[in-house]
């Protein structure tokens, strides 16, 4: 996994204008996650695929002159400038990253489930499902026992999703379901599954 210190609130802002406008390539939804620092703020940017994120540094460097031509070439060197500061970083616990999702391509793709991550100790189903199910936008509501997993709708391929792994987490930590539902929402093209536990 590549580690990237965003560095300042104002790198984050072109990062996300150079994905909403297309200016760089778009990795697929749930190959890149972010944390945040103590003021809540994103901070370090993580990508899991590696091939993209070198893609990624070669495709500035290419084509380095239409940013560096802007009235914005100050910022855009910022940015470029942190993003090409990198560490390889190993053994991330997926339980305290988000799935960064702006913007970024549609993955109707099944997704990597950690199975190793079941019988360990943390308490939070909100954080063992996220580990467990990384690279989906796990979210909760009200209480960590109550999550939501957003799932992208394409009408052309058959969306999959594996509830296995699920019902092994609940058994390990002699949880049971108290609510399961999913509603399809063709207006922004997703599927919820929403998940309580007691």
């Amino acid at each position: 996994m590549i580690k990237v210190d965003i560095i300042t609130r104002q790198n984050l802002t072109m990062l996300a204008k150079a994905y909403w406008d297309k200016l760089l390539p778009r990795a697929l939804d749930g190959e890149i996650f972010y944390s945040k620092n103590e003021k809540n703020e994103p901070q370090f940017i993580y990508y899991e695929n590696q091939d993209y994120y070198f893609s990624l540094l070669k495709y500035i460097e290419k084509n380095q002159n239409d940013f560096f031509n802007s009235n914005a070439a100050n910022a855009w060197n910022e940015l470029f400038s942190a993003i090409s500061e990198y560490t390889v970083v190993e053994n991330v616990d997926f339980g305290f990253l988000e799935n960064y999702t702006m913007p970024v391509e549609t993955n109707n793709k099944e997704r990597a489930i950690d199975l190793d991550i079941i019988h360990t100790n943390d308490n939070s189903f909100y954080r063992q499902v996220k580990r467990l199910y990384r690279g989906y936008d796990v979210k909760y509501w009200g209480s960590d026992k109550n999550i939501v997993i957003p799932l992208p709708i394409d009408p052309d391929e058959k969306t999959v999703f594996d509830l296995h792994p699920l019902i092994q987490l609940l058994e390990s930590h002699k949880q049971t379901i108290s609510k399961f539902d999913f509603f399809r929402d063709p207006k922004i093209h997703t599927t919820v599954i929403r998940i309580s536990v007691e």
